[in-house]
């Protein structure tokens, strides 16, 4: 059986990278589980062209569709659960991006998990603004939000992108550490392999 894909979706500086990580482990030994952190395509994406360019999406696009084809295509990934993390607000733009990673899912004949990570617009500015992500995005030069003013106004005209699938969990991480977030996800994430999910719905 191929192995699911797991879709993190949440705003700028709620953890999700880190949270992933420490997902992945909770996950393995036994499997082997591959993060693919959404900055991954979108350094490459920025070290080729400026965000204001028009044919920035394009590119943006291109590059999508080479990582999840492999996902898709190559037998060498069916065995090992994907952990991808990504932004997408409820906008077109953000609705298409995030069902071409379902679609993915579907193409490659394997469950697709989608997690929203929920968060206080307080405590994400806090998360964002914190010393270990600006020293990082200073020291690596990554293209991080580090811009609180900026974030409270994406916040305030959007949300983030919900599939509404019975396979989705959306968690509140608000209050929660690292560790208590992936074991929530990780517990839901067995649970829907084992086909839990799906019956406490019908049922």
């Amino acid at each position: 059986m191929t192995q699911p894909l797991i879709y993190i979706n949440s705003w700028p500086g709620v953890g999700k990278h880190t949270i992933a990580q420490a997902l992945a482990v909770l996950l393995g030994p036994n499997t082997r589980v591959i993060q693919i952190h959404n900055h991954l395509h979108i350094d490459l994406a920025e070290a080729i062209l400026p965000r204001t360019s028009a044919d920035y999406q394009d590119l943006r696009l291109g590059l999508r569709e080479v990582f999840l084809r492999a996902l898709i295509e190559s037998k060498d990934t069916w065995d090992h659960i994907y952990i991808l993390t990504d932004f997408q607000t409820s906008n077109p733009l953000g609705g298409t991006v995030a069902e071409e990673y379902r679609s993915a899912a579907l193409a490659r004949d394997c469950t697709f998990i989608p997690i929203i990570l929920d968060c206080d617009v307080d405590e994400n500015a806090r998360r964002m603004m914190s010393a270990e992500r600006t020293q990082k995005v200073a020291q690596e030069g990554k293209g991080m939000l580090v811009d609180e003013g900026l974030l409270r106004e994406m916040r305030g005209r959007g949300q983030i992108y919900e599939f509404g699938s019975p396979e989705e969990v959306v968690v509140d991480v608000s209050r929660m550490e690292v560790g208590e977030a992936a074991d929530v996800i990780a517990g839901h994430v067995r649970r829907v392999v084992q086909g839990e999910v799906g019956e406490e719905e019908s049922g």
